[in-house]
């Protein structure tokens, strides 16, 4: 989490930072790398205990204040309690405030477009707030939000805001993209980016899934059950089961009439799929999943290869998690 391997120079740690351990991780990172870190904090209490810290150091931290919403995540919840954190940073030796920063993901509604729209008007009212009333250390604060469902209607409301504001968004999945909840998502978005007003939007492409979990048939014990030797271990389980897309028998890619076949559970190292009677897969068959929620499958792996579109190997990513 903290090697700086990229040699980046401006990081956002979009979470507040916890502990002394991780503190002191984090100013290792500063004096090693020569980077700026940014911390967001939602409690008057966990910026007292870094300001502690640093303290002892004589190294400055910078923040960002976290805005949150009910029943969501982590963020500060009210205006009161935002601008009573706002004036304990200020007041801190060793604490400089560099921006806000909020998750508009974590809002989940029958309506969730006139929700999160409705949450980020709320930012928008705090962020203008803030700027007049001179706030920040700084003549340039970041404002930083959107997860990878949503981030369309945070660049809208970016557009709402001062260009004083240095505005950042932190999607992640369009890396791998996938073929459940964010295909879904990125779908909804497409839909809401035509349908609007928003002038130069060229989305005549789209995400591509890119990750495949390659496994074996170890058993079809009946006709319409096959066994595959692939476990919450090896994939994402959370928002949808992996996708069968295609299968090789002896390394030669075969037809396996694996149209209707569908994944119905999975234990730990093993997943079962209901088939139909003629579906040809074998014990001994490779067969290659999609997944969804991408995350949740990387970090089960330390590393990654990456392949051709003729199945080839090219090299491999070593994850950091």
């Amino acid at each position: 989490m903290w090697q700086n391997k990229c040699g980046a120079k401006h990081i956002i740690l979009a979470n507040q930072l916890i502990g002394r351990s991780n503190f002191e991780l984090a100013l290792a990172l500063l004096k090693d790398n020569q980077c700026r870190l940014f911390i967001c904090v939602d409690s008057i209490a966990n910026a007292e205990a870094l300001n502690q810290f640093l303290s002892s150091s004589n190294q400055p931290m910078e923040i960002l204040v976290e805005v949150g919403v009910n029943d969501g995540r982590c963020g500060v919840r009210s205006r009161d309690d935002l601008k009573e954190l706002i004036l304990f940073v200020n007041q801190c030796s060793h604490l400089s405030l560099q921006g806000i920063e909020f998750y508009e993901g974590a809002i989940h509604s029958e309506n969730e477009v006139q929700d999160i729209e409705l949450f980020l008007r709320y930012v928008v009212d705090i962020a203008h707030e803030c700027l007049e009333l001179k706030v920040f250390s700084t003549a340039t604060p970041i404002i930083s939000g959107a997860g990878s469902a949503f981030y369309d209607l945070v660049v809208k409301m970016f557009n709402l805001l001062p260009n004083a504001y240095q505005k950042v968004i932190r999607p992640g999945c369009y890396v791998t993209h996938d073929t459940g909840i964010y295909s879904r998502a990125n779908q909804k978005l497409r839909t809401r980016v035509l349908n609007s007003n928003l002038n130069a939007v060229d989305i005549s492409h789209d995400l591509i899934s890119a990750i495949e979990v390659w496994g074996y048939v170890q058993s079809r014990p009946e006709k319409q059950k096959v066994i595959i030797n692939i476990g919450k271990r090896d994939v994402a389980f959370d928002t949808d089961l992996p996708k069968l897309e295609k299968t090789f028998r002896k390394g030669v890619a075969v037809d396996s009439n694996i149209q209707g076949v569908t994944t119905t559970a999975i234990m730990d190292q093993h997943m079962f799929l209901k088939v139909p009677v003629d579906c040809t897969l074998e014990v001994g068959d490779i067969v290659v999943f999609s997944t969804s929620h991408p995350c949740i499958t990387l970090d089960k792996w330390r590393y990654l290869t990456i392949i051709d579109d003729s199945n080839k190997v090219l090299g491999w990513i070593k994850t950091e998690f």
